[in-house]
């Protein structure tokens, strides 16, 4: 057992290291984000928690850890939140997903139904007048949608609270695809408006 002993704190220091550096490239790249677009970082602790908050072109913006992140820890893989103001009037309770989030809320409140087969098959729709919420799904909007949930690398992407929503592990410390989500995310939440 003493001979692997070494070892094991061997292994246990690399990990160590190797989060820290992660998380270290994550804040990094989330501040120079933040400065690129004359956002607010924002940190709890060190290293932990960054979030990123601002105004583009009148629309809210958000990057933080998911609140539906569970992976947290040492180790952990965490699940980020980019989100992105839509602006107008939208339908009052409007919440589209690729799918229900429970049986109980496909039981409750059946997807509102549009007609477009691949739409309807794709998204799970919400809203609290089916005719205002079908008036605001035309097809540009729907195919907007479809774009929206098509990105390969997403865990989780919807309209919620008046915003366009993307949730994926990439966006931690990427900085590359950090850009080019934010930029896809504004593209989408353009076409979305009212």
């Amino acid at each position: 057992m003493n001979g692997i002993l070494p070892y094991l704190l061997a292994l246990i220091v690399l990990v160590v290291a190797a989060s820290v550096f992660l998380a270290y490239r994550r804040n990094r790249n989330w501040r120079q984000f933040a400065t690129k677009y004359r956002f607010q970082y924002r940190q709890n602790a060190l290293l932990r928690n960054p979030r990123v908050v601002g105004e583009i072109q009148g629309r809210s913006f958000r990057l933080r850890k998911a609140e539906t992140s569970s992976d947290t820890g040492l180790l952990g893989v965490e699940l980020v939140e980019m989100s992105m103001g839509l602006l107008g009037r939208l339908p009052k309770g409007l919440e589209i997903t690729k799918s229900a989030t429970s049986l109980a809320d496909e039981i409750s409140a059946p997807s509102i139904k549009t007609g477009d087969q691949e739409f309807d098959d794709a998204a799970f729709v919400k809203g609290n007048d089916s005719a205002v919420v079908l008036d605001y799904l035309t097809l540009p909007r729907r195919l907007a949608i479809l774009e929206l949930f098509a990105w390969d690398t997403a865990d989780w992407a919807g309209i919620r609270d008046n915003q366009v929503v993307l949730i994926e592990r990439r966006m931690v410390s990427d900085a590359q695809h950090l850009e080019e989500r934010f930029q896809f995310l504004f593209d989408v939440a353009r076409r979305l408006d009212r």
